[in-house]
């Protein structure tokens, strides 16, 4: 046993630092979202028009191969129009149609209204194959980009993987415009400046 001694300050040098949250918020995307560590970065495109294409970022993780998390997310700047356009109805249908018709057994979906920012929600559940699936989806459309999510888990239940589902959605949120600069208060030399010509006579 005393080679213990020796292999166990090697398994803590060697062992992998743990990787850090990652916050995806692009310039120009009125949203947000965090991950455990950093996802992967691609390109998705319109099968009838190549050149239409999109950033897509996707986070996959797997627990003890029974398991597997999957989220993909996009955030595009949105029309003009579409703020207005896209009421509550009209964003859970669009959910339904990314989801795809047959892929749930049962579904619920959700809206609310946040300052200067529009979100809906659908959660469901079915088969992937042989496997159990649990899906959500989340629609946001803000003043000047529009930002979708597809997030699911397959396979057996993980209480890791219910957790950091949990925890990746929750992180979902709308950026709040900055603030206006206050107005800048004169400076002392200013005000000293003021005081002398309110003071001042004119001259005869």
């Amino acid at each position: 046993m005393k080679w213990l001694k020796f292999v166990f300050p090697l398994l803590l040098i060697t062992a992998p630092a743990a990787a850090e949250p990652y916050t995806y918020s692009p310039e120009g995307c009125e949203f947000t979202i965090t991950f455990p560590s950093e996802p992967l970065l691609g390109r998705k495109c319109n099968p009838d028009d190549p050149n239409q294409c999109h950033e897509v970022l996707s986070f996959t993780k797997v627990f003890d191969v029974t398991a597997t998390l999957k989220i993909d997310v996009v955030c595009n700047p949105a029309e003009p129009t579409m703020y207005e356009r896209y009421n509550g109805d009209v964003m859970k249908t669009t959910l339904i149609a990314m989801a795809g018709r047959g892929k749930l057994d049962e579904m619920e979906t959700g809206y609310n209204e946040h300052p200067d920012a529009k979100m809906a929600f659908l959660l469901g559940s079915g088969k992937k194959g042989e496997q159990d699936l649990i899906y959500n989806g989340q629609l946001w459309i803000g003043k000047k980009s529009i930002f979708s999510l597809e997030a699911d888990i397959t396979g057996d239940y993980i209480t890791g993987a219910d957790e950091m589902f949990a925890s990746i959605l929750q992180s979902v949120n709308y950026k709040m415009p900055a603030a206006a600069p206050a107005d800048a208060q004169p400076s002392e030399k200013e005000e000293k400046k003021e005081d002398v010509d309110t003071d001042a006579k004119p001259k005869e």
